[in-house]
């Protein structure tokens, strides 16, 4: 959850001074404690956080209506799509309190494509990989968000690599060669990522030697799976190492 300006600027103290110390029952900013505040922008920042606050205590109605009260398109804006995300919307509905949020819509939307795509994805196991991208793809297109097909193989892709399993081409099933690709280069990432530079130096001369790579914690590969796994390598070295280094013998 982003922070918003408020907070940055130590005014939550004063904004929930006035507060009841019991969360049972009030653990929001109330909108009317906004009007300490001269600023017009702050003020509409600090509606939109009371709004949230609302949501997030379970009260949506009384949070839209909040975001309603909002006069700065900034701020109104924000306070749908924050409302959005607490409230963990999704579907039809999602996209009708979307269209609410203004410059933030899109966002909105593709923040709720994610929720129901990961939930899709946890109940559908039993579907082959190419279905489920299928599937996710239809669903992006229903909510309307850039590069639909892009946004779902990206979640299916992250989906399968963060799966237990064999680190090998086994975890692609039904997926095209350029996916099955993007799946490893992932799974590899989340090996490497906490590698210090001198150790992308030893790792990526190509082609990248399978013992090399165990010897810095990356997971064996079979020799059906090399040639793949060289342009994994190939693409993560040319992200991580200087030119010189990349070129280098």
């Amino acid at each position: 959850m982003r922070r918003l300006r408020v907070l940055k600027l130590g005014l939550v103290p004063l904004i929930w001074g006035c507060l009841s110390e019991d969360p049972a029952w009030m653990s929001y900013v109330n909108p009317g404690q906004c009007s300490v505040l001269s600023d017009e922008g702050l003020r509409a920042e600090c509606v939109a956080l009371s709004a949230w606050e609302v949501a997030r205590a379970g009260d949506i109605t009384t949070a839209l209506l909040t975001c309603e009260t909002i006069s700065v398109s900034l701020w109104r804006d924000e306070c749908f799509f924050l409302l959005t995300d607490v409230s963990e919307i999704v579907g039809p509905q999602a996209v009708s309190m979307c269209a609410k949020a203004g410059q933030f819509s899109q966002r909105c939307r593709g923040h709720a494509f994610q929720r129901e795509a990961k939930s899709i994805l946890s109940v559908g196991a039993s579907e082959s990989p190419q279905r489920q991208l299928t599937v996710l793809a239809d669903l992006a297109r229903g909510y309307e968000v850039e590069r639909p097909w892009w946004r779902a193989h990206r979640i299916l892709v992250l989906h399968l690599a963060n799966q237990d399993g064999d680190f090998s081409s086994a975890r692609c099933g039904d997926l095209q060669r350029l996916s099955c690709e993007a799946l490893l280069v992932e799974m590899v990432r989340e090996v490497t990522d906490q590698l210090y530079p001198e150790q992308w130096q030893e790792l990526c001369p190509a082609p990248v030697s399978g013992p090399t790579a165990n010897a810095l914690g990356v997971p064996a590969w079979s020799v059906e799976d090399d040639a793949m796994m060289q342009g994994v390598f190939h693409r993560i070295c040319a992200e991580n190492l200087p030119p010189r280094a990349r070129s280098s013998p």
